[in-house]
């Protein structure tokens, strides 16, 4: 239905036959499909697809995604951000409504921070860190009752403790 095709523009001129844009009049718009399943529905011509949002501007230069809803001013938004000395960042960030708080933070390094604003290790934790399962250094659990020793910069090993003659602990 031609009536319900979104105008395009092809460089010269603006055109309806056989738009890519498809408005299925009840608020969805598809982008390579007529029959949107949502809001937006976009559905590429190939088996490679990609959705390219890029800013551009001065030293606050930022491309964006923001999910929220209409019930309160709270959203999330996934941006690629370079705002005054940082490097291109990947983060996750919260708005409360107020204030924008960075909640994870990739670095073109591939340094991960987790309530740390410019982590300076492959993953860096700002508060507690919880965690189920084995911590494997290396790949290795550990056996029962050793005790993890560091090596410096190196990996830690595990260790198992002698047991104590006094009140003091000794490890071999």
């Amino acid at each position: 239905d031609s009536a319900c095709d979104t105008p395009f523009w092809n460089v010269t001129t603006w055109v309806t036959t056989n738009s890519h844009i498809y408005n299925a009049g009840t608020g969805s718009v598809g982008i390579g499909t007529s029959t949107p399943t949502g809001t937006l529905d976009v559905v590429a011509g190939a088996a490679t697809s990609f959705l390219n949002v890029k800013g551009f501007g001065d030293a606050f230069n930022y491309s964006a995604l923001a999910l929220g809803n209409t019930i309160n001013t709270r959203t999330w938004t996934l941006l690629n951000r370079k705002i005054a000395g940082e490097t291109d960042n990947f983060v996750l960030e919260q708005f409360d409504g107020a204030t924008y708080t960075p909640r994870i933070i990739m670095t073109p390094t591939g340094n991960m921070g987790l309530g740390v604003f410019s982590p300076s290790e492959r993953l860096d934790v700002g508060g507690n860190l919880r965690f189920s399962g084995s911590l494997m250094p290396g790949g290795n659990a550990g056996l029962p009752g050793q005790i993890l020793q560091s090596n410096g910069a190196g990996f830690p090993t595990w260790v198992t403790p002698t047991a104590p003659t006094t009140t003091n602990w000794s490890l071999t």
